[in-house]
């Protein structure tokens, strides 16, 4: 048995709720860091040694 959130749906519904308020009041801020193209390596290292949380983007300068 494992963990079911639609076992019981009026649990489900209220965490939901809960949710999408944390994240429409600003308590969420996602982790993001950004590199250039151009350091793709860096990267490519910050997820290899665990330095960065979140999410990494890569852009393309023009």
């Amino acid at each position: 048995t494992g963990f079911n959130p639609w076992q019981r749906p009026e649990r489900a519904a209220g965490n939901a709720r809960a949710v999408a308020e944390a994240i429409l009041g600003g308590g969420v801020k996602p982790q993001i860091e950004s590199f250039p193209l151009e350091e793709v390596v860096e990267a490519h290292r910050a997820l290899e040694g665990r330095k960065s949380q979140g999410k990494i983007v890569l852009f393309v300068t023009q």
